[in-house]
């Protein structure tokens, strides 16, 4: 909008309905219109039926997403785009990043005057690609299960490339960088990926 493109509609998706709540409040804040917002997973990002200009993938979501779950999702978001639409996958090259540091049984990930938050290795899944740990404040007690997927760069834009014509990474430091999507070739229905 600084640069003075219009943009007539902005629709946000997220499992998390609080997530949503805080999108649409910032839309009202920085905006200046509130966003259209879904619950909705984005490996059926095609269900609402919109044709977009632009699909970005934000805050390193591909960790979440096993490679079949990462084929779903290029595949809905292929059906979601223009014929000239662009998916942007903006992330970060995490076996990279477990090479460099090693890959720990037991890791601090946070730690503040409130909270003391590590992580422990659970189980690896073969089948789904992924290592599956528990976060445990160690403060509060609460604790999740989260299954991630180390991948890297190579690994996103070769599957891409099976649903775009054009792929290309533009880096923006050693570990993060963007994956820039361009062209969909609509070949597979999600419905038939299994």
């Amino acid at each position: 909008m600084d640069r003075k493109f219009e943009v007539s509609k902005l629709i946000i998706t997220d499992l998390r309905e609080k997530a949503l709540e805080k999108a649409k409040e910032f839309s009202r804040k920085e905006l200046g219109f509130e966003v259209e917002t879904h619950v909705l997973d984005a490996r059926e990002i095609h269900k609402p039926g919109v044709k977009a200009d632009i699909i970005l993938m934000y805050g390193n979501s591909h960790l979440h997403f096993s490679t079949l779950d990462m084929i779903k999702f290029l595949s809905s978001a292929s059906l979601s785009l223009k014929d000239d639409g662009i998916l942007l996958i903006q992330g970060m090259n995490m076996l990279l990043d477990i090479i460099n540091r090693g890959y720990k049984h037991v890791l601090p990930e946070k730690i503040t005057e409130n909270k003391i938050l590590i992580s422990l290795h659970v189980g690896y899944d073969e089948i789904r690609g992924t290592f599956r740990r528990i976060y445990i404040d160690l403060i509060s007690g609460n604790r999740t299960i989260v299954d991630l997927k180390f991948w890297d760069f190579a690994e996103i834009l070769g599957i891409c490339k099976i649903f775009f014509r054009e792929v290309s990474l533009e880096k923006i430091d050693s570990y993060r960088g963007i994956v820039i999507c361009k062209y969909p070739r609509i070949v597979i229905k999600p419905e038939e990926i299994e």
